[in-house]
């Protein structure tokens, strides 16, 4: 997809988004501040700086457009998205969503939040992310089931990018900046980035989400199916991504916190690489270097079992605690391939933490003193 083809494609959403029969005249236009539209920092793109408004027709949000440009500091880039939201019932059951951007896309912003990663890869230069760009599309039904929790929606819709490689390996050599791993080319900012076979993907899409919060429970999932018919290998695949968090009480105030990966592919003969998936390292499995094993099957599972000092109330801070940790996974091509084990404990207090972690196979350990934004 060609700058001019991009441009044409916004343009489009545009006018579908203007033309929807069901809007009325009021018009809105907001410059909201929230996590989706802040500032970030990676390897890769530097700094990305995002502004745009939102925009709303009609009462209740019927129609929400999001115009957005997103300045890439290391690539010396300005990338174009458009967001058009709309309702196509008065309860707002069913609605669509059409998107289209150029920009900078990962598979691995499950092991951290954008605002923490971005904080990691500037003070340690610990990037837990692999990046490839692309021109994207997507256009999306969506559904918001009644059921007895906070949030439940399905989707179904189809997805066309071009994609190509980015970051050291496709001609960078000037890393940007971060106060330390400066010089760091295995965890640190200067760790490269891999190559992915540049061309285009047009597949069918499918998923749903679901969310719930209570007194001392919550849970998260989020399903994500694609069935890709043209890929840059020259074949069809199949890929299923699940990602799941819950905090569960037990006894008294302690709890279970438990976090899970999964990345299932078929015919890997046809996986292009921007579908691999990758763990290792801080964030997930701290004994291995920074995203040591990646492929098109990965799982991962992520358990503390947390107990709090009650006898202990420091201020603003709260309870300190102690957590058993455990956490397994493994990630390779065409299979899930040998998995590695991290057995160890955790101190924290609010969000601040102290780990220690082993590989009971190897010895190797880690220890590490960090923020942890768990559920």
């Amino acid at each position: 997809m060609t700058r001019l083809r991009l441009v044409r494609l916004i343009t489009c959403l545009t006018f579908a988004a203007l033309a929807a029969p069901t809007v009325d005249a009021q018009v809105q236009v907001d410059f909201p501040l929230s996590i989706s539209n802040l500032p970030s920092y990676d390897r890769v793109n530097g700094l990305s700086l995002p502004f745009g408004p939102t925009i709303t027709f009609g009462d209740g949000e019927r129609l929400v457009v999001t115009p957005v440009i997103t300045y890439r500091s290391q690539l010396g880039k300005i990338d174009p998205s458009l967001s058009v939201v709309g309702q196509l019932t008065s309860d707002s059951t069913l609605g669509i969503t059409l998107t289209g951007a150029r920009g900078t896309f990962t598979n691995d912003d499950w092991i951290r939040s954008n605002l923490l990663n971005s904080l990691v890869s500037f003070g340690l230069g610990h990037d837990s992310r692999n990046y490839f760009r692309a021109d994207r599309g997507e256009a999306r039904l969506t559904s918001a089931l009644h059921l007895p929790i906070d949030v439940a929606t399905i989707f179904a819709g189809v997805r066309t990018e071009r994609d190509w490689s980015t970051g050291w390996r496709s001609g960078s050599n000037v890393g940007p900046l971060s106060i330390l791993g400066r010089r760091d080319s295995v965890d640190g900012i200067q760790r490269p980035n891999p190559l992915i076979n540049a061309g285009h993907i047009t597949s069918v899409i499918a998923g749903g989400h679901a969310e719930y919060v209570g007194s001392s429970t919550s849970e998260m999932l989020d399903v994500f199916l694609e069935a890709a018919g043209k890929s840059p290998t020259g074949g069809s695949f199949q890929q299923l991504t699940i990602n799941e968090a819950a905090a569960i009480p037990t006894y008294w105030r302690q709890r279970l916190e438990i976090g899970a990966h999964l990345v299932a592919t078929t015919t890997s003969s046809f996986t292009p690489p921007q579908r691999y998936s990758y763990v290792g390292g801080s964030g997930s499995l701290a004994t291995m270097d920074l995203l040591g094993l990646g492929g098109d099957h990965l799982y991962f599972v992520d358990a503390l079992y947390v107990i709090p000092i009650t006898e202990i109330d420091l201020p603003l801070l709260g309870n300190p605690y102690i957590a058993p940790h455990f956490a397994s996974g493994a990630a390779a091509v065409g299979g899930f391939g040998r998995p590695v084990q991290n057995i160890g404990g955790r101190i924290g207090v609010s969000v601040f933490t102290m780990d220690y972690v082993v590989n009971p196979r190897t010895h190797q350990h880690d220890f590490g003193v960090g923020v942890s934004l768990r559920p």
